[in-house]
């Protein structure tokens, strides 16, 4: 997708959730949309909702998932972006979506319990190394104890917290919690350095294109593995026994790799430089710079 030259100082993005708008669905006036630059959905919207803002505004449409969202997979919003576990950059701005809900309906799409957030975080850590981190999280669900609510299906994810202390971005986007759930609403809070803000129905927002430029961090290489080592601190011992076979180094990361494990876990045969383990599955760096992942059944998945 080609993407204007932005001129102006900030960028305006609209952020919609949960509400249609009779402002700017049924009594549409173009003027409205005028200087939008670019629109986000975090979830729970109709899809068609979504195809009217991309048929009629110029602005790209992108969007991740809610817990109501399953009519998505046999009807998608057409001319709009899916973000879900990826990472979008826009004007330079680097964008990271995970929709769906805390799981309060077992095997529900689009639910998730805090562990397999964590996994689908986990999964992404190479393209938030690529990218050097992010600038706005959107979401569907909010953090932990981040305006969220005590009831299960409203409850936030602590993972989302460990993203915003680590990576510190100028922007949270999410849904979920509707203004008529509760007296204590807030459409905007702070967590750390970062911007929270709840986008029920509707909310523009103005990111600063000028004073905001993405510095070039130092990030360690092993970073990508980070999110692994935060989902085995639950275990006494984080490494586990893997097909009969156990970790043979005090160090996951290791330039070397035993062979055997090698041929048990289907890796490719290149050279390994990097290597760790997590639960029953083994994530490997190869020497061409392969990022990938074997599971305990001898699936793989490479990225």
């Amino acid at each position: 997708m080609k993407q204007p030259i932005q001129k102006n100082k900030h960028l305006k993005i609209m952020i919609l959730a949960d509400q249609k708008s009779k402002s700017l669905y049924d009594y549409y006036e173009p003027e409205k949309m005028k200087e939008i630059d670019l629109i986000i959905s975090c979830g729970d919207l109709d899809p068609n909702y979504l195809i009217f803002f991309a048929t009629l505004c110029h602005a790209p449409v992108l969007y991740v998932k809610g817990n109501h969202d399953a009519r998505y997979a046999e009807k998608p919003p057409e001319g709009c972006i899916c973000i879900e576990d990826d990472i979008f950059v826009y004007q330079g701005v680097r964008i990271l979506g995970l929709g769906g809900s805390m799981e309060y309906i077992p095997g529900a799409p689009n639910q998730y319990t805090e562990l397999k957030m964590r996994k689908r975080i986990w999964k992404m850590g190479w393209k938030i190394w690529k990218h050097k981190g992010f600038d706005i999280l959107v979401t569907h669900a909010p953090a932990y104890q981040v305006n969220d609510l005590e009831d299960l299906p409203h409850r936030g994810f602590a993972v989302f917290r460990k993203l915003l202390e680590k990576y510190q971005p100028k922007f949270f986007f999410h849904g979920h919690v509707h203004a008529n759930y509760s007296r204590n609403f807030k459409r905007e809070d702070k967590f750390g350095n970062t911007t929270v803000v709840n986008a029920y129905e509707y909310y523009v927002v103005e990111y600063p294109l000028e004073k905001e430029k993405i510095e070039e961090k130092e990030l360690d290489q092993s970073d990508p593995d980070n999110e692994t080592e935060e989902i085995s601190e639950e275990n006494e011992n984080s490494l586990k026994k893997l097909n009969n076979n156990y970790c043979p180094y005090e160090n996951c990361y290791t330039n070397n790799i035993n062979s055997n494990i090698v041929k048990n876990y289907n890796i490719p045969n290149f050279f390994v430089s990097k290597h760790l383990f997590s639960r029953n599955n083994l994530g490997y760096l190869l020497g061409n710079g392969t990022v990938g992942v074997c599971f305990d059944d001898s699936s793989r998945i490479v990225m």
